[in-house]
């Protein structure tokens, strides 16, 4: 986040302004219009306890990026420095840059082949996957010092945030879920890769709300933290399902604090190296919740 911005100075004015009585719930200053959109997020968030395995069969569904293999290359951190945060070693960048790309890359095949449960695929439309998920950014000229309005901080890639309105989203994974074969008793879980994990949290949402059901986990791996504010899910939208935010360690994603207010089950923050540990991590979880 860029100093002196609008986004800065919404931050400033939010931090500054609410202040509230979190056991009455009573507020003691009134919030601008632009800040009411935040007046119901608050973390620590009180958790509840996972719950226990449902009488129905374990059911994996991989969402895959809908845009496949995607993202900067490791190689063009030193080609173009000026699109990478100049603080972070270049090292560093390349390292992020290879991992979103091989989970970007990775299919629910990657996963039938390690995990023991049962393992499907979910399909897109092709409305699904052309959808323009991601903002179009330009770089700025970081040759002179930042000014307002002057582009996007390099900190923050096109990866990391959503541009699809919830309003355009939300009635295509609706139809998406409705193609589900789930029962009642069955333990749902949701494994989203990249961008894909996006749109495995719009698709619990629309699980928890069309059928009552409860995903037993939605994984999240290297997902985008910025979406749009309007029409989003409310905090607890998710109301217990466990969430594991996976990325690796050199991420320079912004917190997901989305994901930890998106629901009152267990919140995990993860980290992996490479595809196989984050197979194992995966496989080690889900293992708890047969346990």
């Amino acid at each position: 986040m860029q100093k002196n911005s609008k986004e800065c100075q919404l931050l400033d004015e939010f931090i500054e302004k609410v202040q509230a009585d979190t056991i009455s719930g009573q507020k003691t200053i009134e919030l601008s219009e632009a800040a009411q959109v935040y007046e119901d997020y608050w973390l620590p968030l009180p958790r509840e306890p996972l719950p226990p395995l449902l009488d129905g069969s374990i059911k994996v569904f991989v969402l895959e990026d809908p845009l496949g293999e995607h993202g900067p290359l490791p190689e063009e951190v030193k080609a173009d420095r000026m699109r990478f945060p100049a603080q972070e070693f270049a090292q560093v960048c390349e390292k992020r840059l290879e991992v979103f790309r091989k989970v970007t890359a990775l299919t629910a095949a990657d996963f039938s082949s390690v995990l023991s449960e049962e393992v499907t695929s979910v399909g897109y439309s092709s409305e699904l996957k052309h959808l323009a998920w991601h903002p179009e950014v330009a770089a700025r000229d970081a040759s002179v010092a930042y000014q307002v309005g002057a582009g996007r901080s390099r900190w923050l890639q096109a990866e990391d945030e959503i541009a699809v309105p919830w309003s355009q989203l939300m009635p295509l994974v609706d139809q998406l879920q409705e193609s589900f074969s789930i029962l009642p008793a069955d333990n749902v879980v949701f494994i989203g890769l990249g961008t894909g994990a996006h749109l495995a949290t719009a698709l619990a949402y629309s699980l928890i709300e069309k059928r009552g059901i409860i995903p037993a986990r939605l994984y999240t791996v290297c997902p985008p933290t910025v979406w749009p504010s309007s029409g989003a899910p409310p905090a607890g939208a998710l109301v217990t399902t466990p969430i594991r935010y996976l990325t690796c360690p050199e991420s320079v994603a912004g917190p997901p604090w989305r994901l930890e207010t998106a629901t009152y089950g267990d919140f995990k923050q993860q980290h992996f190296q490479e595809s196989s540990s984050l197979m194992a991590l995966i496989a080690e979880d889900l293992s708890k919740l047969k346990a």
